[in-house]
């Protein structure tokens, strides 16, 4: 690539995003609310106090009792419930003493910063698969607006997915103990990274996974000093098992809602059964095997280990858009997981080795509507909606288009993390005397 066209571009997607979270900062400023973050403020301060975080009328209480000085009203009358494990308590204990407006907009830059740390991570760890790189990594930082979206909700998916990105290329890169101690600690802000470990069980990375479940388990020790005990009790045993059937302990969001992307989600709207807040009975079942057989199906067609480093990338992909098709709920925040699924998928394309043409124009299409502005859809999707008859079908279609996006990018990503159809010259790797995939591992 020209080297003009290099630093314009990258200065042109710089610009795009900095725009993107301007204007999110600017609508920050205005709430006085907190949004989503209120729930991680108020549980560690319902915690410190020696109450249970899980109780949703403690986390109401608490924001009653909370005033906001330049109104003299509660900055907020209800709060979403909190659903996270204890060590997630623990973590963002440095929120007490800070005001909730203080703490909610120091989190959204700090937000802001782990989204520039990821970007960097996959520059460092991803850099044998061409120049082109950074820029697809700040295109699809710039596009997808899903990060200023997490920004402004006060969400926890994007220091998380720091957290998995960083121990990931710390293992490969023959620090399994620093890795699987970072992977380890996102398992214990959230529990869906635990697929990653499953991932490096499948490949006998044994100091990884010890590493890992030693800090997961350190962690839920330390967290005793702020959560007690019988709270992280119920948590395991009561709340955790409830997700399965949507109960994301007393969540009051309906499954269906417009923005919801999950194969859980789509079962709901066709099987019988359930209510708008639980899944039911079969459609839990047929949930669960469908899970259980995604997850048996990419672990059998990855099961025979190759020396090729982008294989490995792209499994690794596609458990990140995996663990977005299993929850009952996955909102427009959650699709920064898909991020090294895109960026894996466009660099494919650009080097014309992994996917055929007609892949790459699908990639395309699924990369357009991953990163499009779900706000923008949902009008289109009531107008056609509000007309019936024939356009209801396609009012279903502009509902689903970004779970059809996450199933292209997992579809896309699990083959190309398989050995099918590529000759032996392909499984050398992407780029010209890339290092093969264990250079420097335990196995």
């Amino acid at each position: 690539m020209n080297r003009k066209v290099f630093w314009g571009l990258m200065l042109l997607f710089t610009v795009w995003h900095a725009v993107s979270v301007s204007i999110e900062w600017s609508r920050a400023q205005g709430r006085s609310d907190g949004l989503d973050f209120a729930s991680y403020y108020y549980a560690v301060g319902v915690a410190k106090d020696g109450r249970d975080p899980y109780r949703k009328r403690q986390l109401k209480l608490a924001a009653v009792a909370d005033i906001n000085p330049r109104t003299g009203k509660s900055f907020r009358k209800a709060v979403h419930p909190f659903f996270y494990p204890p060590p997630f308590v623990l973590v963002t204990a440095w929120v007490d003493g800070l005001d909730m407006i203080t703490a909610y907009r120091l989190w959204f830059w700090l937000d802001e910063l782990f989204t520039i740390l990821c970007g960097l991570v996959l520059w460092r760890w991803w850099r044998p698969m061409g120049p082109a790189l950074p820029v697809v990594i700040a295109a699809s930082i710039a596009v997808l607006t899903a990060i200023p979206n997490n920004h402004f909700m006060g969400q926890a998916n994007i220091p998380v997915l720091f957290l998995v990105l960083f121990g990931l290329w710390q293992e490969e890169e023959g620090r399994p103990t620093l890795g699987g101690a970072s992977v380890g600690l996102a398992c214990m802000l959230k529990m869906s990274p635990a697929l990653f470990v499953a991932w490096w069980l499948l490949r006998w990375r044994w100091r990884a996974v010890v590493a890992a479940v030693i800090t997961a388990l350190f962690l839920t020790l330390m967290s005793l000093l702020i959560v007690q005990p019988e709270y992280q009790i119920r948590f395991y045993l009561r709340v955790l098992p409830m997700f399965a059937n949507g109960n994301y302990n007393g969540l009051s969001v309906p499954i269906d809602m417009f923005g919801n992307h999950s194969l859980p989600n789509l079962l709901h709207q066709f099987l019988p059964g359930g209510t708008a807040h639980r899944l039911g009975r079969l459609t839990g079942e047929v949930s669960r095997v469908l899970s259980l057989c995604m997850v048996a199906g990419v672990g059998t067609a990855w099961w025979w280990d190759t020396e090729d480093r982008f294989r490995e990338w792209a499994q690794l992909a596609s458990v990140g858009v995996l663990l977005l098709m299993i929850p009952v709920y996955t909102y427009e925040h959650h699709v920064v997981w898909a991020l090294p699924a895109v960026v894996l998928c466009v660099m494919a394309a650009i080097e014309r080795t992994r996917l055929s043409d007609w892949a790459s124009a699908l990639m395309v299409a699924a990369v357009f509507v991953w990163a499009f502005e779900l706000a923008m859809l949902k009008p289109v999707w009531q107008w056609l909606l509000d007309q019936g008859g024939l356009l209801s079908p396609l009012a279903f279609v502009v509902q689903e288009l970004k779970m059809l996006a996450l199933i292209t990018f997992g579809v896309l990503t699990a083959v190309m993390g398989t050995t099918w159809g590529l000759s032996r010259q392909q499984l050398q790797g992407l780029a010209p005397g890339m290092p093969p995939a264990n250079q420097g591992k335990d196995s």
